[in-house]
């Protein structure tokens, strides 16, 4: 009796047990797993971090935290956001800093621990799409709905490229370019997506010319560009349907070789036509643009050159059309115009012209001198079509004229003169439409009292003498001097040498045209007052000169490698140069060629030449010319410059010939100054060439891809700018076959 309760009690002590465990076993249920390969992408964004997990089992949701240090060395974890899927884009940033991201899962009844990564954005700019696609000699345009980006882990060469930017269904992401051509495009694609739904497509001049779809992996893709300027664009797109793969599309190391054109002087412009009397101020000269032609150089003649006619440069411009405001209206001109580029010039074309005047200038003005105690008559022959005259007065006869009166007569009495000044009338005819020129100025005074006799006159004052204002004269003017009749002028070159007289005027101005004068001379000048009485004392001296040859440029400058097919030509400005000239030649002393007419002090010398981009290339000598209306500096000093150089290709490729089973040994010798070496096979000599392999410090490489056929290598030196010889193989080249081949 007593062991059949000990086995009730024993029964129901195990009951009890039962029903606890079963009461408490959400308590003791397996704990949440953390979520695993947490991953926060690494500077592939320029505007978030992309955080990324795998699922835990059970999990319902999970909670993403973030701090900018781990939280053993005090870093406090922010909560961002609960999320039922596997990624979290972090778009609350500051880019360029780096944050620690943590994850954990969770469900109703528990939470896991914290999984954490370390991710970072990049600043905005701090890598450009250029860089990305290793051609920052290009300018890329991007857009559509999401910009493509610079990211590094998915790439084909030099540690990154270009991935279109996240898009939705019916949308797209572009990028474009343009170059001109001849020349050759390369670059590198790669594609994962929807098979036949969303593509990645290239466009030249909005024309398509291929696309990939589904998972391509990284393909070569070459294209001969056509003559003249070609746009280029890049485009991937989602149709309507389902997403599939990465849904991303991938762009790496796009190359562009233009090819060398050799250009001639552009033909002769056609069609010149000058104006024959439809302006009064101008004749307005226009032609058709000639090919090729980058500028135009305008001549005027007041003959044929055939009887004699002497052409003078008006101007040097790019439009095609120039209003000639400095002929004589009334005479015509014959224009002769030819058309420039950096080749040289063509031959000239003409057509003469003239501006009409329908109003012409009042003749024989005359002011009294001295006929009136109080009053100046100024009288002239009547202008054929004037209805009126306009009455002007000046104190000086290259002074600001003043008009004083209008009068339908052709004279005119001016009461508001004082003694003892001289004025200088000018007369303009006027009708309903226009007004003529000025008249030629004469000069009037007023009778006043005799001064006593003296047999010295006071000497001319504020004598002006120009400095470098015409090119063919110096204009003077003075002061009178009371009582003086006459005024003799004198010169020299030097305050201090004899003084040589060499005009006597009775105007207060003299304009100095001596062909003797030399533009690269000061002359002083000097006035002495005569009258009826005596003569003055000679003026203080004031000194004048003819506008100067511009000086001789210095510091002269060509670049040496900079650019792929450029020289970059600079220098100091010179004093008085208007433009300048930029000549180019093959040696120090040999000829020298002009290249290009410049407003500035830089001058970019295209389509110079490289024959492989590998060797060296040519070395041209550049010199500069000052040039302004007055004439020409001397040629500077030269400098020279040349195109950049690339590497060459590798001249010691050697292949094993059946000495290694199932494969085949390459080695070739290092080439100072590379950063990488592509290595390029082909079935037969002159197959198609196809790179396969990329080492950047290696001179080895195993082809563990071959069979029994024989293979032909070439190896290629990379430098530092990524660039290396693509017009033509220039290193050797080596058979290899493996050692099944040979048995």
């Amino acid at each position: 009796m007593k062991n059949r309760r000990i086995n009730y009690f024993l029964l129901g002590i195990f009951l009890c047990c039962n029903f606890l465990i079963s009461q408490l076993s959400p308590v003791f249920a397996a704990t949440l797993s953390a979520p695993t390969n947490v991953s926060a992408s690494d500077g592939i964004f320029t505007n978030k971090v992309r955080v990324t997990w795998e699922a835990s089992p059970d999990a319902s949701s999970y909670i993403i935290s973030r701090s900018t240090l781990p939280v053993s060395q005090g870093g406090i974890m922010t909560k961002l956001a609960t999320a039922t899927g596997t990624s979290h884009h972090d778009t609350f940033l500051s880019c360029g800093v780096s944050y620690y991201y943590w994850i954990k899962a969770q469900n109703e009844n528990d939470s896991s621990k914290y999984s954490h990564d370390q991710g970072y954005c990049l600043e905005s700019g701090s890598t450009s799409f250029a860089y990305a696609v290793d051609n920052e000699s290009l300018t890329f345009n991007i857009g559509g709905d999401s910009d493509w980006f610079w990211q590094n882990t998915d790439y084909y060469y030099d540690g990154d490229a270009a991935e279109s930017g996240e898009i939705d269904d019916l949308q797209e992401s572009w990028i474009q370019t343009a170059v001109r051509g001849p020349g050759t495009l390369e670059f590198y694609w790669k594609v994962s997506s929807e098979l036949d739904g969303d593509l990645l497509e290239f466009y030249i001049d909005d024309i398509r010319q291929d696309f990939i779809s589904g998972n391509i992996d990284w393909t070569l893709q070459s294209y001969s560009i056509p003559t003249g300027t070609s746009n280029l664009k890049w485009r991937y797109a989602k149709d309507s349907d389902k997403r599939s793969s990465a849904d991303s599309a991938w762009i790496d190391k796009i190359s562009w070789n233009q090819d060398f054109i050799y250009m001639e002087p552009p033909p002769a412009p056609i069609n010149v036509s000058a104006t024959d009397g439809i302006y009064t101020d101008k004749v307005q000269i226009t032609w058709n643009a000639a090919p090729d032609a980058t500028s135009y150089v305008i001549f005027r003649s007041e003959l044929p050159v055939s009887q004699g006619g002497i052409m003078t440069k008006l101007a040097t411009l790019s439009a095609t059309s120039y209003d000639d405001l400095s002929g004589v209206c009334g005479v015509t001109y014959y224009y002769w115009v030819k058309a420039k580029n950096s080749y040289g010039a063509s031959r000239y074309s003409y057509d003469k012209g003239r501006c009409s005047s329908p109003l012409p200038a009042p003749t024989e003005v005359s002011a009294t001198d001295g006929t009136y105690t109080d009053k100046i008559v100024v009288s002239w022959l009547p202008s054929e079509g004037a209805t009126s005259y306009d009455v002007y007065r000046d104190n000086y006869p290259e002074g600001e004229k003043t008009k004083i009166a209008t009068t339908e007569d052709t004279n005119y009495e001016d009461t508001s003169v004082d003694c003892p000044d001289a004025y200088y009338y000018f007369i303009k005819a006027s009708n309903s439409i226009i007004s003529s020129e000025y008249s030629a100025y004469d000069s009037g005074y007023l009778r006043c009292p005799t001064p006593p006799p003296s047999s010295i006159l006071p000497r001319p004052t504020f004598l002006s003498a120009t400095d470098g204002t015409y090119t063919d004269k110096i204009i003077l003017s003075w002061l009178s001097s009371n009582g003086a009749t006459s005024y003799d002028v004198y010169r020299s070159t030097s305050c201090c040498e004899t003084k040589t007289k060499i005009a006597t005027t009775s105007d207060t101005g003299y304009i100095d045209s001596d062909p003797i004068l030399n533009n690269k001379r000061t002359y002083y000048y000097w006035i002495m007052a005569i009258g009826p009485y005596g003569v003055s004392e000679y003026s203080l001296y004031d000194t004048g000169y003819l506008w100067r040859d511009p000086e001789t440029p210095t510091a002269v400058n060509a670049s040496d490698g900079t650019y792929w097919d450029t020289i970059k030509v600079t220098w100091k400005a010179s004093e008085g140069a208007t433009f300048y000239e930029v000549y180019r030649g093959h040696t120090a002393n040999g000829e020298k060629f002009l290249r290009a007419t410049v407003f500035g002090t830089s001058y970019n010398d295209p389509n110079v030449r490289c024959r492989s981009c590998c060797d060296e290339t040519d070395i041209f000598y550049y010199w500069v010319k000052a040039i302004n209306p007055a004439g020409d500096s001397a040629y500077s000093s030269h400098d020279t410059g040349y195109a950049y150089r690339t590497l060459p290709d590798s001249d010691s490729v050697s292949a094993t010939d059946g000495t290694v089973e199932n494969c085949i040994h390459i080695t070739w010798n290092a080439i100072t100054g590379a950063k990488s070496y592509i290595v390029y096979r082909a079935t037969s000599l002159s197959g198609k060439k196809t790179p396969f392999f990329t080492s950047t410090n290696a001179t080895t490489y195993v082809d563990s891809t071959v069979v029994c056929l024989t293979y032909y290598y070439w190896v290629r030196a990379v430098d530092s700018q990524g660039y290396f010889c693509t017009s033509t193989f220039t290193g050797n080249v080596d058979d290899g076959y493996t050692k099944s081949c040979s048995e």
